[in-house]
């Protein structure tokens, strides 16, 4: 079985070699350079994506609000970003705790571990300001004779989302908010 494995392994080589168009790899047709709308592509329908813009700046902001601290953002992006002119900004993004990012599964995957994306012009910059709640998931005690995983979620919406986030870290899972019944006076 692996010799048919290998052999078909090198039958693609030479058929990729042969014609230029079976010569793309998974990386480079699906690691793209990272765009806004791209990045945005990515988490469509996600309501817990957070997306702020200047347009006085040219920056835009992605980040998922229940896994940044709040005094993180304010202290790291959103206080120096008030206090800034357009001109100032790439001597701003030179400061240690800015990295530039030129891959969208780097993007993806920071927004996911808890990053900051700050898109400014062509350019974007990941700023780990992470800090999402800190608590394990306990097992159910009222549930014990359920059989496969045993994970309760006792918090609030935002703490259990985050939980969540942490756990299933893909593009794919997505978040809607849904508006439930009638409000009453």
């Amino acid at each position: 079985m692996a010799l048919m494995s290998k052999l078909y392994k090198r039958l693609i080589k030479k058929q990729a070699v042969k014609d230029p168009k079976v010569n793309v790899t998974a990386k480079e047709s699906n690691d793209q350079r990272p765009t806004l709308d791209h990045i945005t592509s990515e988490f469509d329908n996600c309501s817990d994506l957070t997306h702020r813009s200047y347009p006085e700046l040219n920056v835009d902001l992605l980040y998922f609000s229940h896994l940044v601290g709040n005094e993180e953002l304010k202290r790291e992006v959103l206080d120096p970003l008030a206090n800034v002119r357009e001109e100032e900004l790439p001597q701003l993004f030179k400061q240690s705790q800015f990295s530039k990012s030129d891959s969208s599964k780097e993007v993806v995957k920071g927004l996911l571990d808890g990053m900051l994306a700050i898109f400014y012009k062509k350019d974007i910059y990941l700023i780990g300001i992470a800090n999402p709640p800190s608590r394990s998931i306990n097992q159910s005690e009222t549930e014990t004779f359920i059989t496969g995983p045993h994970d309760s979620f006792v918090e609030s919406a935002i703490t259990n989302l985050a939980q969540i986030r942490k756990r299933v870290k893909s593009s794919h899972l997505k978040v809607v908010k849904l508006g439930v019944g009638l409000k009453s006076p």
